[in-house]
């Protein structure tokens, strides 16, 4: 499965979540030569939303193959309608 931030999941514990996106964790990282020691890739997700975006109550976090595995593909391609502040 590919995972896209912006797109409304089914997850077996939390039941409908939007990704708000995909992040490699590292442990150190060399700014310098744009290399590090890679720990995990983690997805954060959020429970709760409402127009202006996620709410920062149902934010949370797990790492990538522990999501892969308790959701199935988007249940909602077209991203949530978040307004724009501009």
């Amino acid at each position: 499965m590919i995972l896209e931030a912006n797109r409304i999941y089914e997850h077996d514990d939390h039941g409908r979540v939007v990704v708000l996106g995909i992040h490699d964790v590292y442990n150190s990282f060399d700014t310098d030569g744009g290399r590090g020691d890679k720990i995990e890739t983690v997805v954060r997700f959020a429970r709760d939303w409402d127009h202006y975006g996620p709410m920062p109550h149902g934010a949370g976090g797990e790492p990538l193959a522990e999501f892969e595995s308790k959701t199935t593909g988007p249940i909602q391609t077209d991203p949530p309608e978040f307004a724009d502040d501009n």
